[in-house]
């Protein structure tokens, strides 16, 4: 090594000395001219680098000669002086400016510019000590250039291919709607839509109409059911021909499992008469929002990215419904990302069925509609900060969000990247929805208590011990609490054994206790017929006593008693549209005259704090983030356009607006900086 530092070193001497003092830069055309004529035999110092070369104490230590010296290094030494080379020390060379960095392993690459030129260097260490330098120069404007085409094409390229995978899963979401519409055709073909229903239920003779049977509770249906008077198949037809009009005059369906669901509903029927039920719900028809999986089918969320990725197996929910004999025949519409009051999204937009130039609220909208339009007895949603409340106030139908925990979430898909949630402050809630509250009331309890052992099928352990809570069985995460109905029964009257309900003091009406009757669908969608108004039962029509209708109060388990209600008509805060402070006052006014006293209620606390606090939690990933990626290129709706403009809105631009909206008076929306301190 010492030989041949010495002799590069004699090299490197010699081209110095054969350059003046007041050498100046060749131009580039005539150094190029003069490189070319030369030989590299003639190059100055040409033979002592090759001597250099050759100065290896073993072939091992000995480099190539081609590596030694190349064309690239000897131009690079005509027009550059040459610095003494410190083996395994890179060297930056330049006019006028020689140092020498911190010693490097391997190879090293850096950037200096010279006499208004870039120089780039590789400094390649060699055994021995021996160092190689190749050198390349191109002009500062012509790399500028190329960065910037490069940067261009790359984002060009990018845009493209997100463009085209977004026109991809578009065509697959429209491929999936058409599919579904072409199934319906195939369906109302084989009579299983709403004119089909009715010219069945006259061909069977059957007693009870299809426009009664759609108005039926739940729990009606379940009794109905359980006495023979009514088969699961018959009740699952009127249901089916109902979603299948609903669906289509609304929007509020998704995915559509009629055919499967007709075919269990006839094993109930078997099942009936070989004398078994498969459980307090047996046989009765459910809705799922398209959010919660169903072996099979599709949770999209209202998005076409998930379109064609079916889940391998149930929900919780799903799953504990079926095993009380429950059977999901259809999935309703939500809007895309579960994000607004309304529903939106590739399987159309959802109407509501009282006036369709109307919202029917989200993200449980589909939910919604398709109760109110009695195309479903019950169905199960879920609530974050509303998507079960808001829409069943807009459809006037019955929502109930539990509180967080007490159902399972298990198999309940999230609007986030590969189902990920982070967010763990804020949760959702799935919970029941239905035309009456005694409906969610059988839902909850069903969900909750446990099973009989007879009708707790093969999925639930049979060594779980008989008084634990379903969802605890099936979802270990859970509490095992149960769902206690004496507060209901106590309050209400009834007395509710199985499927069964009983009232002390009157009746039951069996059209609806709450709407007189169910909106009437645009004419045209096969739900007109020669029959009374659809939705009303026909005067002839009665429901026998004995069947629904009366019972005997246990007196046992139930001892009728007063409530003390809270009234709450504004927060303070987000100041009541003037409908719903009239309808929480008439409220108040219905159970002050069911005996039940009332406390009006005031909301204490800063709510602003908590308010801010709710917003931060939701939107901590900031700029819209977590919401964009689940997007995985599909384009986001314009519904949120305005709200994902405000979330890109850069900080420093978040002052100025803040002073602009409390100067106009909206205080509300905007944080204050300086917050009062704490009492």
């Amino acid at each position: 090594p010492a030989a041949v530092g010495a002799a590069w070193e004699a090299a490197a001497a010699s081209v110095r000395s054969r350059r003046s003092p007041s050498h100046t830069r060749t131009p580039p055309t005539a150094r190029r001219a003069s490189s070319r004529a030369r030989r590299p035999g003639t190059l100055p110092g040409h033979a002592a680098r090759q001597s250099a070369c050759r100065a290896g104490s073993s072939p091992a230590a000995r480099p190539s000669r081609d590596r030694c010296w190349s064309t690239a290094a000897r131009r690079a030494s005509a027009a550059v002086p040459m610095a003494t080379v410190d083996p395994g020390r890179p060297v930056l060379r330049g006019r006028g400016a020689q140092r020498q960095p911190a010693p490097c392993r391997g190879p090293a690459a850096s950037f200096c510019r010279p006499g208004g030129r870039f120089y780039f260097e590789i400094m390649i260490g060699q055994e021995g000590g021996m160092s190689l330098t190749m050198k390349a120069q191109a002009h500062g404007a012509v790399l500028l250039a190329l960065s910037l085409i490069s940067c261009g094409m790359c984002l060009l390229v990018r845009r493209t291919v997100s463009n085209e995978a977004a026109a991809a899963m578009a065509a697959r979401a429209a491929r999936k709607v058409r599919e579904r519409d072409a199934a319906r055709l195939r369906l109302a073909g084989e009579g299983l839509d709403w004119l089909g229903v009715l010219s069945w239920a006259k061909r069977a003779g059957v007693t009870v109409p299809p426009e009664a049977v759609v108005q039926l509770s739940a729990v009606c249906l379940l009794d109905m059911i359980r006495l023979g008077r009514l088969s699961c198949e018959y009740v699952m037809r009127c249901f089916i021909g109902r979603a299948m009009a609903a669906g289509t005059a609304l929007g509020c369906n998704a995915e559509e499992n009629f055919t499967a669901a007709l075919a269990e509903a006839v094993e109930c029927d078997r099942d009936r008469a070989g004398g078994r039920l498969r459980g307090p719900l047996h046989g009765l028809p459910v809705s799922i929002k398209d959010q919660i999986d169903m072996a099979g089918f599709d949770s999209t969320l209202g998005l076409a990215c998930r379109v064609g990725s079916p889940a391998p197996q149930d929900a919780v929910l799903v799953r504990a419904l079926r095993e009380a004999g429950a059977i999901p025949f259809v999935r309703t519409a939500v809007p895309q990302l579960l994000m607004a009051p309304e529903t939106f999204s590739f399987w159309g937009v959802t109407l509501n069925p009282w006036d369709l130039t109307r919202s029917a609220g989200g993200s449980s909208g589909g939910e919604a509609a398709l109760l109110a339009a009695r195309g479903s007895p019950v169905g199960v949603g879920t609530d974050v900060a509303g998507s079960i409340r808001i829409p069943a106030s807009y459809c006037g139908v019955c929502g109930f969000k539990p509180t967080n925990g007490r159902l399972s979430m298990k198999g309940v898909a999230v609007a986030r990247r590969e189902r990920f949630n982070g967010q763990k402050e804020i949760c959702a809630s799935a919970g029941p929805m239905g035309r009456c509250v005694g409906d969610l009331e059988l839902v909850m309890r069903v969900l909750c208590n446990s099973l009989p052992s007879e009708a707790r099928g093969e999925g639930l352990a049979s060594a779980e011990p008989r008084g634990t809570s379903v969802m605890h069985a099936l979802d270990g995460s859970l509490p095992p609490l149960r769902w206690d109905c004496h507060a209901f029964l106590a309050a209400t009257g009834f007395s509710i054994s199985g499927a069964q309900i009983s009232e002390a003091h009157h009746t039951i009406d069996t059209t609806d206790r709450f709407t007189a009757s169910p909106p009437r669908l645009p004419s045209g969608l096969g739900l007109s017929s020669p029959d009374p108004a659809l939705g009303t039962p026909p005067p002839e029509f009665t429901i026998e006593p004995g069947l629904a209708n009366q019972q005997t109060l246990d007196k046992q388990h139930c001892t009728p008693h007063k409530l003390r209600v809270g009234v709450l008509v504004d927060d303070g805060w987000f100041e009541p549209a003037p409908a719903c402070a009239r309808a929480v006052r008439e409220a108040a006014a219905a159970l002050q005259a069911a005996g039940h006293p009332t406390v009006d209620f005031v909301a204490g606390g800063d709510l602003r704090e908590a308010v801010e606090a709710y917003i931060g939690l939701v939107a901590a990933d900031g700029r819209f983030r977590s919401f964009v990626e689940a997007l995985e290129g599909e384009e986001l709706h314009p519904n949120y356009s305005f709200l994902y403009r405000t979330a890109q809105l850069p900080n420093w631009v978040r002052p100025a607006a803040a002073a602009v909206l409390r100067a106009s008076g909206e205080t509300r929306k905007v944080r204050d900086p300086f917050p009062p301190p704490p009492p």
